[in-house]
């Protein structure tokens, strides 16, 4: 019989195998979708360019907002109902409609980067034995990126970038409905309401701004992977299959750091891990 911890981190794998699934959509189809519909690299950059300043005034209001009303989960759905909805309008006009794309994309689906965000929060603060194993989850989500890249990649191939707002939406569906059976995460009981005066307390920390400027200088450096790697596939000619195994060797690399996180996470200290990781 599956003991009850056991069973809760089978259900937070799933629900990081599902998202990350869904993931390889709007991560790695944007840029080959807005240049199949005539973008040039400048338009393209100002859209990623705005959804990342719109991105750090949703994931500083979100956060601010779970702590306030003590929950995860909720936000969880509404993020995700809302980067669907931003998902599904993006593939669904084929046409070259720059202030349609931009509103879009950068300000409902960019909600998806939020989510991932949250998921992690979720899953750290759900159970103690989860964040021990954290690695090992997220490397389930990794499992679903290898996955979800070769589905992708086969729904463009038969049917077209247009098939894929549909397909994002029965994947954000399955999600929904396995997070609706994962039990919410127990924020900390706070003796007075947090308040902006505890935040602007917070952004003179110290400690919290050089997280933060880490934090800030490493997604600038994974994002410009992102960015820079299928900018210059697209270049190449490259095509659909090429793409993909471009995304699955990387994830395949990942895979024994992740399994291996919570060992190496004892044996090695964290920032020694994190400059490492940043260096590789």
């Amino acid at each position: 019989m599956i003991k009850r911890n056991n069973y809760l981190m089978l259900k937070v794998m799933v629900m990081f195998f599902i998202v990350f699934f869904g993931a390889y959509i709007p991560l790695t189809q944007r840029i080959p979708y807005l240049s199949s519909l005539g973008y040039d690299y400048t338009e393209m950059n100002i859209i990623f360019s705005i959804q990342a300043a719109v991105g750090f005034v949703y994931q500083f209001s979100i956060g601010f907002l779970c702590d306030k009303y003590k929950t995860i989960k909720k936000f969880v759905f509404i993020t995700q109902i809302i980067g669907t909805i931003g998902i599904f309008l993006m593939f669904t006009v084929t046409q070259h409609q720059f202030f349609y794309h931009l509103i879009i994309i950068t300000i409902i689906a960019g909600m998806m980067n939020v989510v991932i965000g949250l998921l992690d929060a979720w899953s750290l603060e759900l159970d103690p034995e989860i964040k021990e194993h954290y690695g090992v989850v997220r490397g389930t989500g990794t499992l679903g990126w290898i996955v979800g890249g070769y589905a992708v990649t086969f729904v463009i191939e038969q049917f077209g970038y247009s098939a894929l707002g549909l397909t994002y939406t029965i994947i954000s569906l399955v999600l929904l409905v396995t997070a609706y059976f994962v039990r919410d995460a127990v924020k900390a009981q706070h003796a007075q309401p947090i308040t902006l005066k505890d935040m602007k307390l917070l952004l003179t920390n110290k400690r919290y701004l050089l997280i933060v400027m880490i934090l800030f200088f490493t997604f600038i450096l994974t994002n410009s992977d992102g960015l820079i790697v299928v900018t210059k596939m697209e270049e190449l000619h490259a095509n659909e299959m090429e793409k993909y195994l471009r995304f699955a060797i990387q994830a395949v690399a990942e895979l024994p750091v992740m399994f291996l996180g919570a060992y190496f996470m004892k044996k090695f200290k964290a920032i020694n891990l994190l400059v490492f990781g940043i260096a590789m």
